[in-house]
């Protein structure tokens, strides 16, 4: 079995940070430099790698969380490269595209809810 070197990014959003006024929402990228046989393979290792590092920094995912690889690329070596790397880029997402999130689960939920009494309905006709 033959290794190849990736280049990972990984994108995530809706990680929560308190702060003494308010709780923000943060999204980030990273980049991770793996070993794997496939691309699936250098995906899965990376969004492990990123989980691993979030946990070890006491930051928490929560349900609306979300880790996904946006790019992986086969690259020659890694030389000149701290692999498998580390850290992260934090960027402040908006409320209004975290609170679309939030509604768009909520409206599953309720329909959801409303199928499952629809069905226990249709038992009496």
């Amino acid at each position: 079995m033959i290794l190849q070197k990736f280049k990972v990014l990984v994108c995530g959003d809706g990680f929560k940070f308190k702060n003494k006024k308010d709780l923000r929402i943060f999204g980030f990228f990273t980049t991770r430099f793996v070993e794997a046989i496939n691309p699936d393979s250098a995906a899965s290792l990376a969004i492990s790698l990123v989980g691993e590092e979030l946990n070890s920094l006491s930051i928490s995912s929560g349900p609306f969380c979300r880790i996904v690889v946006d790019e992986v690329k086969v690259i020659e070596s890694f030389e000149g490269i701290n692999s498998p790397g580390a850290g992260f880029t934090w960027y402040p997402q908006s409320k209004v595209s975290f609170n679309l999130g939030v509604i768009t689960l909520r409206v599953k939920k309720m329909m959801k809810s409303l199928l499952t009494s629809l069905r226990s309905v249709r038992k009496y006709f």
